[in-house]
Parts: structure tokens; sequence; C-alpha cells
């Protein structure tokens, strides 16, 4: 964050950016999109977790951002092509321990990959 701070034109060697909420649930975000890997809000916001509301819903979320700031609108089922994407740029975060340039990480825990 440091040579954005020092510079706000410089260009973020992040391409992704990923989300944790309170409940363990995970998003990640890249340009205007936004999957989140849980049915539910991931936290204390309607639909909570655990709810029976949030039973019916899809396991992923899927957001346009530039559109639709309030996530109303779940494109999971009419791009599943960006979907997937999304997933394996997830995966390879994981899998490296890390979301910057360098060499891998380990993992504090096994992770795993649930649909």
């Amino acid at each position: 964050m440091l040579p954005t701070l020092k510079d706000p034109q410089a260009e973020s060697p992040r391409t992704s950016c990923v989300h944790h909420s309170i409940n363990g649930s995970f998003a990640v975000r890249a340009a205007n999109w936004k999957l989140c890997f849980c049915p539910d809000s991931g936290g204390w916001s309607e639909p909570r977790p655990n709810r029976k509301r949030a039973e019916a819903l899809p396991p992923r979320q899927l957001y346009d951002l530039s559109s639709d700031l309030g996530e109303q609108m779940n494109l999971v089922a009419s791009k599943p092509a960006l979907v997937a994407k999304l997933e394996q740029q997830l995966k390879q975060l994981v899998e490296s321990g890390r979301s910057t340039p360098g060499a891998s990480q380990q993992n504090d825990v096994a992770v795993r990959w649930e649909r």
C-alpha cells in the first residue's frame, strides 16, 4: 500500500482483492466484479448466515459493482465463465499464500473447496 500512498497515480501490483467476512465466508473482487463464496451476507445484514431464508439461495453470488453497488442482482447464473475465472483466481491466491508478488507462502490451515 505504501507505493499508492506515496503516489496515488502509481499502478497497483494487485489485480484482485480478497474479502473475508465475520463468519468466515470469502469473496474476491477483480475490476468491477465481486464473487461471494456464500449464499448469504456473511455477517450481520440480511440474509444472515445459517438462517432459513439463506438456505434457498445459490451458494455463490456475483455482482457487477459498476452498475449494482447495492448488490441486488446476482449474475452468477448468467456468467458461468466469469464465475469460473474468479474462482480460479481465488484458488491461485490461496495456493500461493499471498495476493502480492513474491515467493509462495504456506497457509496456516488446509483449505477446503466446496460448491
